[in-house]
């Protein structure tokens, strides 16, 4: 008796693995990924981003108080300061106080966020970093909502860099009246 149910078992043991096995098998009409069909789909997505890039919005005037003034305050800290300690604390400042308001918070931003955005800030200018505030531009992909006025109390920007294939995200969150970094991917 015992043999029968054994072999029961192996029988079904065996149709379980021969179905995993069928599972496992490509489907005879799918399409096995190249390197060159891998290449081709970078080089859709690059042109994707160059595309977004030449239609986004290029920004050269900044009123005082403004999302963009902030966006543009921002960039000056990374790229404009040269002294490292001023410049950090420049754009320590910039951010929305829950994000600085214990040391903790302050290296945080300090060993991460601000390493990464310093090596780029310059690379958010339409042209490299200027002198003058005439010569200054952003150029934003994007922006949620799509008009961030004086009513709005956070709004999200895309901006584009020549050293990203993707726009970097910045929220912009006011405090106390003033434009100030809630959460940033620059």
């Amino acid at each position: 008796m015992r043999s029968g149910g054994f072999r029961v078992w192996v029988l079904v043991a065996g149709l379980a693995a021969a179905s995993v096995a069928e599972a496992k098998k490509p489907a005879p009409d799918a399409p096995k990924e190249t390197k060159e069909s891998r290449e081709a789909k970078e080089a859709e997505a690059k042109a994707a981003a160059q595309k977004a890039a030449e239609e986004a919005q290029v920004v050269r005037a900044f009123a005082a108080g403004s999302p963009e003034a902030a966006l543009r305050d921002i960039i000056h800290c990374g790229a404009d300061v040269s002294d490292e300690n001023a410049a950090f604390d420049c754009w320590v400042k910039l951010h929305i106080t829950a994000n600085r308001d214990t040391d903790t918070a302050i290296t945080q931003l300090r060993h991460y966020s601000w390493k990464v955005f310093r090596s780029r800030a310059d690379s958010y200018a339409v042209t490299p970093v200027p002198t003058t505030d005439k010569e200054f531009a952003l150029r934003i992909a994007h922006r949620e909502p799509e008009k961030c006025d004086a009513t709005a109390k956070e709004c999200k920007f895309f901006l584009v860099s020549h050293v990203r294939d993707s726009p970097a995200p910045v929220t912009l969150r006011k405090e106390d009246g003033v434009w100030r970094i809630y959460s940033s991917s620059l």
